[in-house]
């Protein structure tokens, strides 16, 4: 079996599954599948750091007045700094959640789990929605 990315115990996370505890998971012979934990794994990395360097970033950029907040939750509009904050934010978020999909999706707890599991309506669009461009290349 190839090594996935989590080999932590999720009732212990600072052990580490020996062999005799790794899980059971269809299709982990998958030629795909050490490519895919290699590289997410890597680009998680580069993620995190591409994170700390946004976040530190925000925290550079001036914070809105109390006015200047007040006025935008009451519809007003976003000045610049606002804006770029909300910008970083929004995107500091988006990576975060796609990391967090990616590096839990790829635990040994959920491969193992995919043959008694019903996908969900965010799975099945996904799917939907990759394989058009499968079929064009």
């Amino acid at each position: 079996m190839p090594p996935l990315l989590s080999s932590v115990c999720m009732d212990d996370p600072n052990r580490q599954r020996d062999d005799s505890e790794r899980l059971e998971i269809p299709g982990a012979d998958a030629p795909w599948l050490p490519e895919l934990l290699s590289l997410t794994e890597a680009k998680g990395i580069q993620v995190d750091e591409l994170l700390a360097q946004l976040e530190a970033f925000q925290e550079r950029i001036p914070a809105p007045s109390s006015e200047e907040l007040a006025a935008i939750l009451a519809g007003g509009p976003l000045s610049l700094e606002a804006h770029a904050i909300a910008l970083l934010q929004r995107s500091i978020m988006t990576f975060e959640n796609g990391i967090w999909d990616l590096r839990t999706g790829l635990e040994e707890e959920s491969l193992a789990q995919l043959p008694d599991r019903k996908p969900s309506l965010l799975e099945v669009n996904a799917l939907l929605a990759g394989l058009p461009k499968r079929r064009e290349g």
